[in-house]
């Protein structure tokens, strides 16, 4: 198993690559993949699944900024299949959403961006189909059970509003936060280049959620190889604390919350950093 998944991991280099030449990139970005600790940890040493919906995310991209939407839908709703945190991405290539309720702009979005949406919806309903006419209900598995032993009923994710805010009422918070956040995202994808929409969200639901497992993050960090800007990095790295936080005697909530705040900071510190070096070597 580990040599497969490290196979993927290889393959979803390649693919990194190409898609960077396609869009006249850098395709030596593909390294923040590569050499990634978390590809290497995760996808190669603890042969994560997470790997495989990688790989399909990326190459979902490639279709859609081909052009080749239905392809794009059918990748994307197979990486959703294959593991559910993918949905983000999708937010991302089904925008961006029209900002006014004008009926011609809905047509076009429709002509677009509903497309991907619609095949990702019946590539998923398709590979759930068989399974749902031979159990019914229990097709969700062991889902109704995970959400609240992973503290999604209050007592531990969304750990900035934990902070202020009792039990569900913090989940209730936290989902509406991560409503709005797809929302803005979704109205603001540059259809040239989905995944730099993609990483913001992803990025930001892993800090908000509170997210302890290290793997989740393969599916933010070729993101953040297509966008090139490394920092985002300090996200995924910001899920180990919170994944040792039980063995080391630490409080998960808190412990989560304050890595990934931390990480965030780094990453606007950097970008003011970043902003300033550039304007010096500005001429004028």
């Amino acid at each position: 198993a580990q040599g497969v998944h490290a196979a993927l991991a290889t393959v979803t280099s390649l693919a990194l690559i190409r898609l960077l030449q396609r869009v006249r990139g850098d395709p030596r970005q593909a390294v923040l993949w590569a050499w990634c600790p978390t590809v290497v940890l995760e996808g190669g040493g603890n042969a994560h699944v997470d790997v495989l919906a990688s790989l399909l995310v990326v190459l979902a991209l490639a279709a859609a900024v081909a052009g080749r939407r239905v392809r794009s839908g059918v990748l994307i709703g197979a990486a959703i299949g294959t593991k559910l945190l993918p949905v983000l991405v999708l937010v991302a290539l089904a925008g961006p959403l029209p900002r006014r309720w004008v009926a011609r702009e809905w047509r076009n979005w429709a002509r677009a961006g509903g497309v991907v949406a619609g095949v990702a919806a019946a590539a998923l309903g398709a590979v759930y189909l068989p399974h749902v006419l031979a159990v019914g209900t229990r097709v969700l598995g062991f889902l109704p059970g995970y959400l609240p032993e992973e503290g999604f009923d209050g007592r531990t994710r969304f750990p900035w509003f934990q902070v202020v805010l009792p039990g569900l009422w913090a989940t209730a918070a936290g989902v509406l936060s991560l409503a709005l956040i797809a929302l803005w995202t979704a109205r603001r994808t540059d259809p040239a280049r989905p995944w730099t929409a993609a990483m913001v969200l992803v990025g930001l639901a892993f800090a908000v959620a509170g997210i302890s497992y290290p793997w989740y993050a393969l599916l933010l960090i070729p993101l953040v190889a297509l966008d090139g800007r490394g920092r985002w990095l300090a996200v995924a790295a910001a899920a180990y604390p919170a994944y040792l936080a039980p063995g080391l005697g630490l409080p998960l909530s808190t412990t989560a919350g304050g890595s990934y705040l931390v990480a965030l900071l780094l990453i606007a510190a950097a970008s003011r950093t970043f902003s300033r070096w550039w304007r010096s070597r500005s001429p004028g």
